[in-house]
């Protein structure tokens, strides 16, 4: 019997030892976890449980951007003074002439800038949810400490990076002055070859030359160029486009090139050289 005690006592040391060392204790928080008094379907269970607790999720910070748009607006500049006269040149003269080379033309697009403002960063998430089962685990920690002692170790994994978001703010417009009668209205020129790729069509309207003008620039009006002939205001208007649409031009803008000197008609919100 003494021997018998003497064994037992000394397995129950060695025992204790190894629980001390490892850190672990056998508690019922443990037994709760990894007791070996569960069949084998429900231990493997608890250790699925245990990796799946044990996955640290990291999600990559969203890409963001702001942009910054200035948009351009038109004044008219009012005065009763009349224009300087000029040689008018025959209408049928702003008929549209594609040239092959506009087509590498790009079209005036509204002044963008691109802050850098505050970087954004990655989310860890950390597992915090315990089985119902280890409930004699007082919180994580301890259920972690379960876990742990069974040879469950931590895995980290990636979410996939979040779709970009881009903030547009828009800054005040650009105002140009327009249809000024010092400059002969915007009446400054003859001829010239359009970009391919717009359709146009003109109509003609009984207003005064500044009034011709000051018509062309009022918001949406799609007005490419603007004439003033034998008293009567003839606008050419965009009817089709696929350029980036502005406030003024829901086709975009087009290039007109090498356009000659006159005072035949005034180049329109939609126009660009």
């Amino acid at each position: 019997m003494r021997f018998n005690f003497y064994f037992l006592s000394l397995a129950a040391c060695s025992s204790a030892s190894i629980f001390q060392k490892r850190g672990c204790n056998a508690d019922n928080c443990a037994r709760a976890v990894t007791g070996t008094r569960y069949a084998p379907d429900v231990q493997a269970s608890h250790m699925a449980d245990c990796t799946s607790f044990f996955i640290k999720t990291i999600t990559p910070a969203t890409p963001t951007s702001t942009v910054y748009i200035t948009p351009t607006s038109y004044s008219v500049v009012g005065s009763n003074a009349k224009r300087t006269a000029g040689a008018l040149a025959k209408k049928e003269d702003v008929q549209a002439r594609d040239v092959a080379l506009d087509n590498l033309l790009l079209p005036a697009a509204p002044a963008t800038t691109t802050a850098a403002g505050v970087k954004a960063r990655q989310v860890t998430q950390l597992p915090n949810q315990v089985p119902i089962y280890a409930s004699a685990c007082s919180g994580t920690a301890r259920y972690s400490s379960a876990c742990s002692c069974a040879g469950v170790t931590m895995s980290t994994t990636f979410a996939p990076t979040p779709a970009s978001t881009t903030t547009t703010l828009y800054a005040p417009p650009s105002i140009i002055p327009v249809c000024d009668p010092a400059d002969n209205y915007g009446y400054r020129y003859l001829g010239g070859n359009i970009e391919a790729g717009v359709g146009l069509i003109q109509t003609a309207a009984s207003l005064s030359e500044q009034s011709c003008c000051a018509a062309c620039f009022v918001e949406g009006s799609s007005c490419f160029v603007y004439e003033f002939f034998s008293n009567v205001c003839y606008f050419v208007t965009e009817t089709s486009g696929s350029h980036t649409p502005t406030d003024y031009c829901p086709y975009g803008q087009y290039q007109i090139t090498s356009p000659g000197s006159g005072s035949f008609y005034g180049l329109g919100p939609c126009a660009v050289f």
